[in-house]
């Protein structure tokens, strides 16, 4: 039963991440991109992932710790975007 909860919280911490990645990419390539729905949002963010999964398999091996601080990324950015957009919508 516990192995069924890491599962889905691991599961539920990568969508974030991906997400978190889209809003990036957003920004990065156009503001307008932000007006899109989250499944295109994370659909970005997998398209990010992958190009920087592959620049840097050739710099970097990619082990636990580079994916750990490429998640770590992921969800910090999901959380800046995430407040950024309650901070608007309250007003």
């Amino acid at each position: 039963m516990a192995d069924h909860l890491i599962f889905s919280l691991y599961i539920i911490l990568i969508i974030h991440s991906t997400i978190g990645y889209g809003f990036l990419f957003s920004t990065i390539v156009d503001r307008e991109l932000l007006k899109y729905n989250l499944g295109y949002i994370g659909i970005f963010g997998f398209f990010f992932i992958s190009l920087l999964s592959i620049a840097t398999s050739f710099f970097v091996p990619h082990n636990f710790i580079h994916n750990s601080i490429l998640h770590v990324i992921g969800l910090t950015a999901f959380i800046f975007f995430l407040k950024q957009i309650m901070a608007k919508s309250s007003k």
